[in-house]
């Protein structure tokens, strides 16, 4: 029984990591997306 506890929090840690990378990697093109269209906006 403990040990399948602790199976279970290992694997929403992972998770939680692995959302939390994802999340950032999609912050940071975010970012670079809004600049881009901030060029072409200063641009024309």
């Amino acid at each position: 029984m403990l040990i399948a506890g602790l199976t279970t929090i290992v694997i929403i840690l992972v998770f939680t990591v692995a959302l939390c990378k994802a999340s950032a990697k999609s912050d940071k093109w975010e970012e670079k997306w809004i600049k881009e269209r901030e060029k072409e906006e200063y641009n024309r």
